[in-house]
C-alpha cells in the first residue's frame, strides 16, 4: 500500500499522525448534519468511528459547551441520508503517551474537529466531530494498544483511530463543460455542501481540545471543553516528488539508503536549500528495519543533519533465516522548527545471496593446503635475456577488469613450428592484472622412446 503520513504535535501528550493513503478506496453510507442556526453543513459516516454517536455539535461556543447529536431535542438539526459510489479516505490516528491517563490530568476525554471551507472559501464544511469519552466503555474499548515509538523524544504507546473521506478527492468530483463547472451529481462534494462544492485551494483545518467534564442535566448529556489548539495540513501530501531509496550496492555486500527529490538523489541539496528558502530547517533521520521471516530482528536509526545527498552504507546481519528477509526504511524529514514530520517509505526483499549476509563470516580453510612459490623477475623488458641467441621478451598486456580463465597449455620452443599451440621464445603472452596474481609454470619435456 502506497501511503504518505504527516505528524503533527497537537499538544505535549497528543500527536496526530495524518496518513494520505492512495489505495483505500470505500463506498459508504453515510449522512450530511445541517445546522440551520449557524448555516453549517458536516459529514457523518454511518460506520466506523466517524459516526453520529461519536459526534458533537457547540451550544455555547463561549463557554464550550457541546453536546452530541440528536435532531429529536435539537430541532435546528437536520440529517440528510445519501450514499455514493466509492471515493478515496484518508486515515487519521491520535496518540497518547504510553502511561497517559485522562483522569490523572484532570480530563475526561478529548474531542477533534476536521473541516475545511467551500468553493467560494467562505462558509466552514466539517468532515468530523469526533469525541472520545474515557468515562465510556465502549469507547474505551476503541483505544488500540499499539508497540511503543519515540517522537520528540517522547515514547508513544496508544492511539485512537478513523478514516475521512479525503477532502482532496472530495474536491476533485465536479464536472467541467465549457459552460460549467459544478460538483458531479450525488457525490459527497455536490451533497456536503448542497451547491457548490469544496474548495480546492482550502487547507484542511484542525482543532483539538481535552474534555473537561460532563454534565446530565433532565436526561441531556453536555461536555465541557478545555483551551482549543488549532493547527492546519495541506489537503495532498507535500512534496509529491520526495522519495526513500534501498537498494544493493553495485561494488560491495552492503546496501545504498538514500533520499531521492524528482528522481534524483543529487537533487536532495535543492529540496533542503527549497525548505531553507521558506525559513524552516529540517533534519533528516533514516529508520532501518530488518526483518527474517517477517519477525522484526532490529531497528537502527541514521540521523542526517548536513551533505543530504550522501548515501548511507547499511549491512544487515541475518541470524538465522535460510529463506527470506526484508529492509524497510521510513524516511522522516523532521522539521525543527514545529517538530511535524513528513515520511516516506522504501522497502526491500531478500531472497538472492542471502547467506553472504550471515553473523559469521567463515574465512577459507588454506592450511595444509600447496602455497606456490612466487618469483619476481625484474627489468626483463628493459634488459631481454638472451638464451641461445634467441631474443627472449615479455609482452605484457594491461586488462582493466579481472579475467578468470582455466589452465591453458602453453608451449615454448627455441624453433620455429606450425602448430597452433606453439609460442616461439619471446612471443609467449601471459595477462597480468592489477591484482591477485598468482602464475604457475609446469615445465614439460620431451623425449623420444
Amino acid at each position: 500500500m502506497a501511503t504518505s503520513e504527516k505528524f503533527i504535535k497537537l499538544h505535549e501528550n497528543v500527536l496526530l499522525e495524518w496518513v494520505y493513503e492512495q489505495d483505500n478506496f470505500k463506498q459508504e453510507d453515510y449522512q450530511v448534519i445541517q445546522d440551520l442556526m449557524l448555516d453549517k453543513r458536516g459529514y457523518v459516516s454511518k460506520q466506523g468511528e466517524n459516526i453520529l454517536s461519536n459526534t458533537i455539535f457547540p451550544l455555547d461556543p463561549v463557554i464550550k459547551k457541546y453536546a452530541k447529536i440528536d435532531t429529536n431535542k435539537y430541532n435546528y438539526l437536520k440529517l440528510e441520508n445519501y450514499t455514493t459510489s466509492y471515493v478515496l479516505f484518508d486515515k487519521l490516528r491520535i496518540y497518547l503517551p504510553t502511561s497517559y491517563s485522562f483522569i490523572e490530568n484532570g480530563y475526561i476525554g478529548l474531542y477533534m474537529r476536521i473541516y475545511t471551507y467551500d468553493y467560494t472559501n467562505k462558509n466552514v464544511v466539517d468532515f468530523s466531530s469526533y469525541l472520545f469519552d474515557d468515562t465510556d466503555a465502549y469507547s474505551t474499548s476503541n483505544l488500540i494498544l499499539n508497540q511503543d515509538f519515540l517522537y520528540d523524544n517522547q515514547s508513544w504507546g496508544k492511539y485512537l483511530t478513523y478514516d475521512i473521506p479525503s477532502i482532496d478527492a472530495v474536491s476533485k468530483q465536479r464536472t467541467s463543460t465549457i459552460n460549467s463547472n459544478i460538483p458531479t451529481p450525488n457525490s459527497i462534494n455536490k451533497n456536503l455542501t448542497a451547491s457548490n462544492g469544496i474548495s480546492e485551494t482550502s487547507p484542511i483545518f484542525i482543532e483539538f481540545s481535552f474534555v473537561v467534564s460532563r454534565q446530565e442535566i433532565l436526561g441531556n448529556t453536555y461536555y465541557y471543553m478545555s483551551d482549543i489548539f488549532t493547527s492546519s495540513i495541506t489537503k495532498v501530501p507535500e512534496y509529491m516528488d520526495l522519495a526513500a531509496n534501498v537498494q544493493q550496492a553495485s561494488d560491495g555486500d552492503y546496501f545504498e539508503i538514500f533520499g531521492s527529490y524528482g528522481g534524483s538523489n543529487e537533487s536532495m541539496d535543492n529540496f533542503i536549500d527549497e525548505i531553507y528558502s521558506k525559513g524552516r530547517n529540517v533534519n533528516i533521520e533514516y529508520e532501518v528495519s530488518l526483518y527474517e521471516e517477517n519477525i522484526l530482528m532490529s531497528t537502527q536509526t541514521f540521523t542526517v543533519t548536513e551533505n543530504f545527498t550522501k548515501k548511507i552504507w547499511y549491512r544487515p546481519i541475518l541470524s538465522f533465516t535460510n529463506t527470506t528477509a526484508s529492509i524497510d526504511v521510513t524516511m522522516s524529514i523532521i522539521d525543527l522548527v514545529d517538530n511535524s514530520q513528513i515520511q516516506r517509505f522504501a522497502s526491500l526483499s531478500l531472497t538472492k545471496d542471502i547467506f553472504k549476509y550471515g553473523k559469521t563470516l567463515t574465512k577459507i580453510n588454506i592450511d595444509g593446503a600447496w602455497k606456490p612459490k612466487i618469483y619476481n623477475l625484474k627489468n626483463t623488458i628493459n634488459n631481454p635475456i638472451s638464451t641461445n641467441d634467441v631474443i627472449s621478451d615479455f609482452n605484457l598486456n594491461n586488462v582493466n577488469y579481472p579475467v578468470l580463465s582455466d589452465r591453458i597449455d602453453i608451449y615454448v620452443g627455441a624453433s620455429p613450428s606450425t602448430d597452433s599451440n606453439y609460442k616461439s621464445m619471446g612471443l609467449a603472452q601471459i595477462i597480468i592484472n592489477p591484482f591477485g596474481n598468482i602464475l604457475r609454470f609446469n615445465i614439460i619435456t620431451f623425449f623420444n622412446n
